[in-house]
């Protein structure tokens, strides 16, 4: 493109170091997703990181766009395996697509997405117990929310023996508490 005097009207090229890696972010709080999605996508294609894709799916999450965000986060954990946010992503989007599709598998003879968090929720268990505040909530809340008392029951209790007095606990272990209450009660 040009204008009347010949100058050129094209944007420059995209250079990496121009867009700080939360720019999407800051562009998605004014609502302008389209705009948001574009610069993400561009910013991937410039810098590819992990921590560019974790932001892409949180986005995409945000939006409801669950399928989305579950490729975004795979791409993270494919770039870092090691990062332990990007797997509890992961497992909070199969949690919230398997609460839209009913709990019920997507492919004939597949598992419930809700298996797959609950797998995910045992591996971060397993691979990095100090961090196991977060996967070990969410996966008692997840255990409640498809109807698995018995497990749930369990899981809370379980949660509770090892985080109650964690530091920034206070609120997931009253909720923890609250949902041994309401769990022991229908009994």
């Amino acid at each position: 493109l040009a204008n009347y005097y010949g100058k050129d009207l094209d944007p420059p090229p995209l250079r990496a170091e121009a867009i700080p890696p939360d720019f999407g972010t800051r562009v998605a709080r004014v609502r302008d997703a389209a705009r948001a999605e574009g610069l993400y996508t561009r910013l991937l294609k410039v810098r590819p990181s992990q921590r560019t894709a974790r932001r892409f799916g949180r986005f995409y999450e945000r939006l409801g766009r669950l399928d989305e965000a579950l490729a975004m986060f795979k791409t993270a954990i494919g770039n870092k395996p090691g990062d332990p946010r990007a797997w509890l992503a992961l497992a909070r989007v199969y949690t919230r697509r398997s609460a839209r599709d009913g709990h019920k598998p997507r492919v004939a003879g597949g598992e419930p997405d809700y298996r797959s968090a609950l797998r995910i929720y045992g591996y971060m268990l397993a691979t990095w117990p100090e961090q196991g505040l977060k996967p070990c909530f969410h996966r008692a809340r997840t255990l409640e929310f498809v109807g698995q008392r018995e497990e749930a029951l369990l899981a809370w209790r379980d949660y509770l023996s090892r985080y109650a007095d964690a530091a920034g606990g206070e609120l997931p272990a009253s909720i923890a508490r609250r949902a041994l209450e309401r769990l022991t009660k229908g009994s």
